[in-house]
Parts: C-alpha cells; structure tokens; sequence
C-alpha cells in the first residue's frame, strides 16, 4: 500500500533549505517520490495523512550509545554480577531502546554491548520480535588485559599483543559486529588514590594501554572486513595512537590537544564529543552533593567524574577548533548514568549549537553526518528516494528551536508507524 504524508515543511537533510507544501510518498517501507503537494496523483488504495504545520525530517541518530548498561540503584552495584541475567539485561535495553523510538531517535549505534546482546536485539527487531529502533552494535569492546571496564562482567574482550589484538576484531566480526570498538585508555574520574597524588595524574591517568603496532593491526584488520573502527580515549598519548592508525571515529578525545585535532581534519577522522555526558555528570555531582548534605550518600561517591567541569570546558575549546578546522563531528549521548533520559539526543544537539554549530548544521550532524559515520548513508540519514522511510514529524520548525524535536507528533520506522500523539 503507498502512504501519502502532507505536511508545512520538510527538511530532507540533504543542505539547510526547507520544502514547503510538499509531500513524502512511501512505498514498501522506502521512500519513494518527494513532491509538491498540489502535483500528487494519489493511486485509489493510497493512505493519505495530512500533518499539518509542522516538520517532517529524518529519523534521529544516536552515534554513541549503551543501551545495555544498568546503573540505576538501588541494584545499580549488582551490575555485572549473575544475579543480572542476559535476559535481564535484554529487556532493560529495549524497554531503553523504547523510549528512544518514541523520542524520534530511528537509529542508534551502540559502542559497547554486555554479551553482544544489541546484535540480538537488532536481530528481533527485523524479525518483528520487538519494536526498537535499528541498531548498529559492535558487540564487545576490545581491551587489553586490565584496561578500561574490565571488571564488568561480559561488556569486554581482552586481547593482548598484535596477533591477540588480530584475533579479537576476527572474533568480534565473527560473531556479527557491525563495526569494531577498541578502547586505549579509560574513563575521566579519579578514585580517591589518584585523588590524593593529584601530582601524578599525568603518570597515573594520562597513559595509554596499547600500543601503536596493536592499534595499527586493530585497524587493518577492520578495514579488511570492509567495517569501520570506532576508538575510546580521553587522554593523550593514546590519543596520539589512534589518530596515527587512522580510526574512524575517535570517541570522547576529551584532553586532546591543538595539534591532535589539526591531525584528525589531516586524516578526515569523525569526533564524536559526548558534550551532554560531561553536563549529565556535573548535574549528578550536585545532585550528590545535595544527598551528602542530606546524610543520604556516601562523600567518596563525589569522585565520580570528578573531572567533568574540567572537561567540559576543554570539549568546549576543542569544539570551536574543530569548527574553524572543518573536522566533522557526530553527536551521541554515550548516556548511562542514573536519573539521566536515555534519550537525550537533541540535549547533545542542543550543546553543539551552544558551542558554535548552526541549528542546520546541528540538524544534519544528529541525522545525514551520523549516518555517513556508520557507513550507511546509502540507506539511512537523509529523505530521499530509496531510502528507508524512518522519519519524525514535529510541530514547528527545528530550524528555528531545536526544541521541537523534543516532543515528536510522529515518528516511522522503515515506513511503518511505530509512534503517533497529537
């Protein structure tokens, strides 16, 4: 059957401008024709919904996403544990996954899976068992022995040396990674040791894991098998390893330097920042802050992203460089923390606006950017004929206030309805 949806305006993604008056005409879960409204022979058995004054535009793309992470108390410390079945956490992932379709987010690319199990999910999904959004899974993330969230149980693949590190990304695509995660160094908090030597952070924590010849045979082997690599690092030098093997999207990169973003324009390296996890994180410090004064927390709870105010205002510095540079740069959420919406795409859209990015420009990064970052732009990212029909429709125009994508009045996943309000 051929879906006929009117509407005000429709951004396609493609550039800045707005289609008025026009109308996207869906056919077998693919768009088929984008035309003006007053032009359309509508066939007998076509369904036709006016919209009204509003937005269509592509589905949203989460790039850097966990949905399988479960870190809400009182049972957040049992994460990890076998008291947390895969079945378990399966379900708290799509009841996550859920809430991001119903907030107009069609795609997400999730970096690092407990047990693989985002694969399966989105196994289900195209089997119809579940309706999330599509997802993009690179199963478990490759660490060497010891490195970055080692301890938690089923979330890692611990490789070490060239032919282990070799063997890892064979394994992960064996067992269906759509793309390869590696992690060089870890995450920007401070237990209280490092606390208390705060002199010795540069030892300490601005260290890498692995080294450059690992790293290199990591991203040879993922371009071997025609799929992208996407890397974890905070702090340098790591971060000087990856950009020399030539990821393809450097993740956080929060004390990077000048020069290491000048390297990632040279090499066409995709950053995605993670902005609103550092603001997600100084809003959960005070709210600790608050439960200490209150008696109801723990004071060492506070050293958990400890480094975030920090780290916000050098992502900030990082950005504008990045702009003035022309490095491109995808938005994900990387949200996992407690009382923090999963779905806080358009927040990590709203933040790059903050730091100088147009709202087009944020508009295309959160949909046609993220898109040629997992490599299927071909399919997804943008309207267009022949491609999938995921879409949303908001009320009022993004192009003026970001907020609109807040509140989606409809949102379609491969040309099917999956979520409607007035």
């Amino acid at each position: 059957m051929t879906l006929i949806l009117k509407c005000a305006r429709i951004f396609t993604g493609k550039d800045n401008s707005i289609l008025c008056d026009h109308a996207v005409i869906i056919e077998d879960q693919r768009i088929a024709a984008i035309t003006p409204s007053a032009n359309i022979a509508i066939p007998p058995d076509a369904q036709v919904i006016d919209l009204g004054d509003g937005t269509l535009l592509p589905g949203l793309i989460d790039l850097h996403a966990h949905p399988t992470y479960y870190f809400r108390r009182p049972d957040a410390v049992e994460f990890g544990r076998p008291v947390f079945t895969d079945a378990l956490i399966a379900l708290f992932a799509v009841s996550q996954l859920q809430h991001d379709l119903d907030a107009g987010i069609t795609t997400v690319r999730d970096t690092g899976a407990v047990n693989r199990l985002s694969h399966d999910i989105e196994i289900a999904r195209r089997k119809g068992f579940v309706r999330v959004p599509r997802v993009c899974a690179s199963g478990r993330l490759i660490i060497p022995t010891g490195g970055h969230v080692h301890d938690r149980l089923g979330l890692t693949h611990e490789a070490d040396g060239v032919e282990g590190v070799r063997a890892a990304v064979r394994a992960e695509i064996k067992s269906g990674a759509a793309f390869i995660k590696i992690a060089t160094n870890g995450a920007d908090f401070l237990c209280d040791e490092i606390q208390a030597h705060a002199r010795d952070i540069q030892r300490v924590v601005n260290g890498t894991e692995y080294s450059q010849e690992e790293m290199n045979v990591a991203v040879i082997e993922t371009h071997r098998a025609g799929l992208k690599i996407a890397c974890h690092t905070r702090w340098r030098p790591a971060v000087v390893k990856a950009i020399t093997a030539g990821v393809d999207t450097l993740e956080h990169g929060t004390y990077m330097t000048d020069d290491d973003m000048r390297a990632i324009a040279d090499k066409r390296i995709v950053w995605v920042p993670t902005i609103f996890q550092g603001i997600a994180t100084i809003k959960l410090r005070q709210k600790m802050r608050d439960e200490i004064a209150n008696g109801q927390r723990a004071n060492d709870a506070l050293n958990d992203g400890a480094l975030s105010e920090e780290s916000y205002e050098k992502r900030r510095h990082l950005f504008e460089l990045a702009l003035k540079l022309g490095v491109t740069m995808g938005a994900g959420t990387d949200i996992f923390k407690p009382d923090v919406n999963f779905a806080a795409l358009v927040d990590e859209l709203q933040a790059f606006v903050d730091f100088g990015m147009t709202r087009a420009q944020a508009l295309q990064t959160g949909t046609r950017i993220n898109a040629q970052a997992l490599g299927w732009d071909d399919q997804i990212g943008t309207l267009a004929p022949g491609k999938f029909a995921d879409l949303i429709f908001v009320a009022g125009n993004p192009l003026n206030d970001l907020d609109t994508l807040r509140d989606p009045k409809l949102v379609m996943l491969d040309g099917e309805i999956v979520a409607q309000k007035k």
